[in-house]
């Protein structure tokens, strides 16, 4: 049987071999991590399996520098790896040495936002359950009152869902939760204003 520690090993000789290195396990082992790291973000910052091995490489050896991490996230948000990063934020979260690093909020805004930009105004129940999904994540992100909820609120109210957009007042910022009840007085029901108040 092979150990999750040697599976690992495993897997990152495996992929710095389909990138070009060459690589076996006995010089992985002793290669030092940073410089390694350091000269595949140079050569393929702009490749996904690259930035996947960074990050595979970096949680494997609990390699948890902020400025790494901020570069790493930038990218993959850019590169819209949402997929990778609605996992990674979950992790990267639990560290407090990276919950000042901007990209972390930025990349939970993307994980947030995906949904909504692949949801249409014709309603179904897929759309529906990814959405409330959404929002049961929104409330484990320990940044939550640092993300951007005017352009969310834009993205509801533009698929005609106010009610979600009534939601983010709860998360939001004094500023924000102010432009968010302006945005939503056209919307203005019942159900609404029960949600902001």
């Amino acid at each position: 049987l092979v150990s999750p520690d040697q599976y690992h090993i495993l897997k990152c000789v495996h992929d710095l071999r389909q990138l070009g290195y060459k690589m076996n396990k006995e010089k992985f082992k002793s290669i030092e991590k940073l410089a390694l790291l350091k000269d595949i973000w140079k050569k393929f910052a702009d490749d996904r399996k690259g930035l996947e091995l960074i990050m595979y490489i970096c949680l494997g050896f609990e390699i948890y520098e902020p400025q790494i991490w901020n570069g790493v996230l930038k990218q993959m948000i850019a590169m819209s790896m949402t997929q990778q990063l609605s996992s990674l934020v979950l992790v990267l979260s639990t560290r407090r040495e990276l919950l000042h690093i901007p990209a972390l909020v930025s990349a939970w805004t993307e994980v947030i936002k995906t949904p909504f930009k692949h949801c249409t105004k014709a309603r179904s129940f897929e759309q529906e359950v990814q959405l409330s999904k959404t929002l049961i994540l929104l409330q484990s992100c320990p940044l939550s009152n640092r993300l951007d909820y005017i352009d969310l609120t834009d993205m509801c109210l533009r698929l005609n869902r106010p009610h979600i957009a009534a939601i983010f007042t709860v998360y939001a910022e004094t500023k924000q939760t102010a432009k968010i009840i302006q945005l939503l007085k056209p919307y203005m029901n019942d159900s609404v204003k029960s949600a902001v108040s």
